[in-house]
């Protein structure tokens, strides 16, 4: 593919390679680099035909980084491999070829390499690192991917150790993320903290928050007097408060304008306003992991939180939390304004996004690298505090309003105390009573724990449109607050 590509041998070549021939049987090659154990090493290049720099050997289990212009592909020669072939680890940062690779996952290695600690796959779709790692007790962390034959990766191991690939046929293979089940659209009145992250030479992610459930696609132009086009991406998440959605298939060193659509409960359509960013050219620092967790002020996960992380001139990463809280973002892929990589020392700024939380850090010279772990709440007036526990017990707004027919009732408690939740009609007929129990002092705001109302009475019945007001009690508070059905 146009841009960079790790590749390997994939079979045992008739004749010996070198990075010569190699540059010379691939149209549109336009060099090759191998490594050297801690950084990239010998170099070859083809300029206008014409090969220079380092004619090194292409070996059977080693992988090179190769930079393409144009879309092509390679023809070689040779038997395919047919026993085992070793693969010879040193300990540090090794860029190996998979013998044997049918059935094999990176996650699978892991659990057999001796001192196995990453396996990083080299993304040529969006020029940009991904990465499968250990973080001990047992707990692995990335999203798995199956390995091939014609590509490199790198391979992080404590020890020097030597590995033999088992041929298998029927091993498992790397699952897609489960799919879930899609929350029901709501009213969407704004689109906020739209942010531009990711960037590569190809690929871009655009993430923003909408104020209720939305389903959201991208548009693109180059100028400003383009007309709109619609952008192919994959995103996480189709119907959500918390947008993510990557663009692939840019042009390096290219200027972009990009909008964000959002389509609602109402079907109508709410816009963004306007970015613009450019591409980088074709490049890429050495991974290096970093990961983390955010956690409310209880300790519990919280998933589907945006983390950003920065450094001095460099444009953001961004990753969304999984449902243990944990994020992982491979610092090879950070771009800074002056076209160079992170380096060692480097202090980054790790926050959420849209929240006024930052914690800064040092990058040190380790292969995974777990940074502080994030710890905060939302009040009922969704502002943000990393107080203990709240200085007084109140009944926020539900959400979302206008709502057709679930809504959640955020509240917070300063003492511990049994809650209960009254419902009644615009007559002032209790329709449902929602007894909570005993509840511990805290935040409840988001909708893994604020009240969930189901739009049904006591009957089971679902009520009519219109204005119904809820009542919440406890030792501490006893406030009333409305709300709007609307169908």
């Amino acid at each position: 593919m146009p841009g960079l590509n790790l590749i390997t041998l994939p079979l045992n070549p008739t004749t010996i390679q070198t990075s010569y021939s190699l540059l010379s049987s691939i149209i549109g090659a336009k060099e090759i680099f191998s490594w050297a154990g801690s950084s990239w090493g010998e170099t070859a290049f083809d300029v206008a035909g014409s090969t220079s720099g380092n004619d090194f050997n292409l070996d059977l289990g080693t992988g090179y980084m190769l930079h393409m212009g144009v879309a092509s592909s390679w023809s070689i020669t040779g038997m395919p491999l047919s026993t085992a072939t070793d693969v010879v680890l040193t300990s540090g940062l090794n860029l190996v070829g998979i013998p044997h690779p049918m059935g094999l996952t990176a996650k699978s290695i892991l659990l057999v390499i001796s001192g196995g600690q990453i396996v990083t796959q080299w993304d040529a779709v969006s020029q940009s690192w991904k990465s499968v790692f250990d973080i001990g007790d047992g707990m692995i962390l990335g999203q798995d991917f199956n390995l091939n034959s014609e590509t490199g990766y790198f391979v992080q191991v404590d020890q020097d150790s030597t590995w033999t690939p088992a041929m298998v046929s029927s091993a498992p293979q790397a699952k897609a993320t489960d799919r879930q089940k899609l929350p029901s659209l709501e009213i969407v009145d704004q689109i906020q903290h739209l942010t531009v992250a990711n960037l590569t030479s190809t690929s871009a992610t655009i993430a923003f928050f909408t104020d209720g459930v939305g389903q959201s696609q991208l548009s693109w132009k180059l100028t400003d007097g383009d007309p709109w086009q619609t952008m192919d991406h994959h995103q996480s998440m189709t119907n959500s408060r918390t947008h993510r959605l990557q663009m692939l298939s840019l042009e390096p060193e290219q200027n972009y304008f990009v909008q964000a659509q959002v389509t609602d409960q109402s079907e109508g359509i709410k816009y963004s306003p306007t970015l613009s960013f450019t591409t980088p050219s074709v490049g890429t620092g050495q991974p290096q992991v970093v990961y983390g967790k955010v956690v409310g002020l209880d300790g519990r996960p919280k998933a589907n939180e945006l983390v950003v992380l920065t450094a001095t001139e460099s444009q953001p990463l961004l990753a969304q939390t999984d449902r243990q809280g944990y994020w992982q973002l491979n610092l090879g892929n950070m771009k800074t304004d002056t076209g160079y990589p992170y380096t060692i020392g480097d202090e980054v700024h790790l926050s959420v996004l849209g929240e006024d939380i930052i914690h800064r850090q040092v990058i040190e010279d380790l292969p995974i690298q777990q940074l502080k772990t994030i710890r905060y709440q939302q009040d009922i007036t969704g502002q943000t505090t990393t107080a203990s526990g709240p200085p007084e017990s109140d009944l926020g707004q539900n959400y979302p309003n206008p709502f057709n027919p679930e809504t959640w009732i955020p509240y917070q408690l300063h003492q511990r105390g049994q809650v209960v939740l009254e419902i009644y009609s615009s007559d002032g007929q209790l329709i449902r009573q929602i007894d909570l129990g005993i509840q511990l002092v805290g935040y409840y705001t988001t909708r893994d724990r604020a009240i969930y109302w189901d739009g049904r009475n006591q009957k089971g019945e679902f009520v009519t449109s219109g204005v119904y007001f809820y009542r919440l009690s406890t030792g501490s508070v006893d406030k009333v607050r409305k709300m709007l059905v609307l169908k």
